[in-house]
């Protein structure tokens, strides 16, 4: 999973910059061609499932935990380079106050 994750964002950032190679640009310009950060959901939610099957399993098969211990640090790291690398920063925008905690 992780292999696609990394590799279809790499693939497609080549196709776009392959016309580009041998040009100077400012971290601005290479910024406008990554890809808008779309949502977090699903990487919340792989995780999610990676610590319900720890739960369920982990009296079965002790060794669980430390499996889900080191595949969750592997998928932060993944989500991490992906997210710095493949994706826009995001829009900062003023707000009137602070929302639901004032």
């Amino acid at each position: 999973m992780n292999i696609v994750e990394l590799g279809v964002p790499f693939l497609v950032q080549s196709f776009k910059n392959k016309d580009n190679n041998n040009h100077e640009f400012s971290t601005l310009k290479i910024d406008m061609n990554k890809d808008q950060l779309e949502s977090l959901i699903d990487d919340y939610l792989e995780i999610l499932l990676q610590l319900t099957m720890v739960l369920t399993f982990g009296v079965a098969f002790p060794l669980t935990l430390t499996l889900f211990w080191i595949l969750s640090v592997l998928e932060l790291r993944v989500d991490l380079f992906k997210y710095v690398h493949f994706n826009k920063r995001g829009l900062c925008s003023s707000k009137p106050g602070i929302g639901i905690w004032y």
